[in-house]
Formats: structure tokens, sequence, C-alpha cells
């Protein structure tokens, strides 16, 4: 039988790393203790982590260092770097498997259990490499990715040598936000989220405009990837992501059968989902000359 202790631990860390729901962290926690422990005790331990979790974000500043990441890994996506976070189980196969998530100049990322050892204290490692292209040596890519976590506000800890993981030495913090925070003993909000979110592969569901934005950047900048925001008036504004990468945004007109929008920064798409939600504002046409693309 193990230490509840134990089994306390392990759930804490699913929770803390913040990529699994509710329901996936008790599965994965029934994998590995069901035949010691009923569903019932595992659901229990993960309820009380949430809910600590969840206390405790109350009190993080508004940017955390796991929000400075993720805005890094999407500067180096821009800058033709692709950048995957919570990639593969290892660092063998998630060097095989890089190749498959689109053509760059090279590419960094940490998996599951240097996700892990983060959320336990021990800082975060990224590996990183070259492109097929040959237009880069690894150590101009392991370059570019420490300028872009020092551009976001993170010390990153490197020698210069290529075969060298680079060292992040952050306070792990993940917002569980939407449905990555619901848990059975959470009140229901007081009052219904503002925004209507569909997202490639996911189901249509309300959010916050900050959980909005947090969907946002943690998706992947692959081809046809979008987020649609929608309020309660009807007004959409929705981004995707098209080659390069690059960010379109626009606001639809199903009367005029057409969208009105341009490519925008990461910045400006986060001011126009939170100026959605706060105000029922369709802040795009004061970014600049918007295109007119008829359907």
């Amino acid at each position: 039988m193990p230490e509840i202790a134990e089994v306390r631990a392990e759930i804490r860390t699913d929770v803390v790393v913040g990529m699994w729901d509710f329901e996936e962290v008790v599965q994965a926690a029934g994998d590995r203790w069901s035949e010691e422990l009923d569903d019932g005790t595992l659901e229990t331990i993960a309820d009380e982590e949430f809910a600590a979790h969840l206390a405790a974000q109350e009190t993080w500043a508004e940017v955390t260092d796991g929000d400075r990441l993720t805005r890094a890994f999407r500067d180096l996506d821009v800058a033709g770097v692709v950048a995957r976070e919570h990639f593969s189980c290892c660092r063998s196969c998630g060097v095989a498997e890089i190749g498959a998530e689109g053509k760059g100049r090279g590419y960094t990322f940490y998996h599951w259990q240097d996700a892990q050892t983060a959320a336990r204290g021990a800082g975060l490692y990224l590996a990183y490499g070259p492109g097929a292209d040959g237009t880069a040596t690894a150590g101009e890519i392991g370059r570019l990715v420490v300028e872009a976590l020092r551009g976001n506000g993170l010390d990153a800890e490197w020698d210069g040598d290529p075969g060298t993981r680079v060292l992040v030495p952050l306070i792990w913090r993940r917002r569980r936000l939407g449905r990555m925070a619901w848990h059975p003993g959470q009140a229901a909000p007081a009052s219904p989220y503002p925004l209507l979110v569909t997202a490639a592969g996911e189901t249509e569901r309300r959010l916050s405009g900050a959980a909005a934005c947090d969907l946002l950047m943690r998706t992947a900048p692959r081809d046809g990837e979008f987020v649609s925001c929608e309020d309660d008036s009807g007004l959409v504004v929705q981004m995707m992501w098209e080659d390069g990468p690059r960010l379109w945004a626009e606001s639809p007109d199903p009367a005029a059968r057409c969208g009105r929008g341009r490519y925008v920064s990461l910045e400006e798409a986060r001011l126009a989902i939170t100026t959605l939600a706060a105000e029922g504002r369709n802040v795009l046409p004061e970014l600049g000359e918007l295109t007119e693309v008829t359907w």
C-alpha cells in the first residue's frame, strides 16, 4: 500500500504541471495506484489539490514565469524556430518527432519529464537543434533560444556548448483556467463567462478573456490552427495561424459575406480578445488598416 503522502505529492505534481484536466489527472493516478487505492480516494485527493492550486494562483503576479516561457516560445516560432511545450515523452522521441511540427531554421522543446522536474522546483531543461535545411547550426539555435528567454524576462543558463541543454531556473507557475480549472468541489462562477470560444480540436465552451488569451498563447502556430471568440451580442473576433508563421485576426460580417481583418502580433491579439471580453468591442480597426476578405 503506497503512503498517502506519496500519492498526494504525485497528484500535486500533475496538477501543478497544468496540462491535464481533472479527469485526466485522476485517470493517471488510477493507472498508477488503482490496485491499491479506490477511485473515490484518488478523486478526493485530486479535488483537494485542484482547490489548493486555484487558491494559490489567486496570489500570483499577473505575469508568471510560465507565461514568460510561453511568450518566448511563440516569439521563437515567429522567428522561424519551431518551439513546442510539453512535447513528447522524452528527449529522444522529441528529437525524432519534431520534424513533423513544421519546417524551420531549428527547433526547441521540453518534454513531459522535463515539465515534471520543473514543477518540483528543479528548473526546466530545453532541447534544441538545427533544422533540416541546414541554414543554422545548433549553436546558433541555442543562442536564439537564450535570447528569446532573456528577452521575455527569464534567466537562461547555457555554456555555449551545442551538446548542452539550456537550463531555465524558473518558478513553475501555470494558471488553470476554464475547463482546466474545473473540479467537483469548485463553486459555479458568479456570472457566466463573457466569451463563447471555439478552437481547433476543442469543443465550444464559455471562457473568461484571460482564459481565451491563455488558450491562444498555448495554441501551436501550425497552419490552420485557430481561436474564435464571440460575446453575448454576437460580435466575433477570431484568429488563425498561417504559414510563416503569421497570425491573421478578423471580425466576420455574415450579412456582407466577408471578414475584415489584418495580421497582428500576439500582443495585439491578446488586446483584441480582452477588449471583446471586457467591453464588447472590436478593437481591430484601431490597430491599423483592415483588409476585406469575401466568402
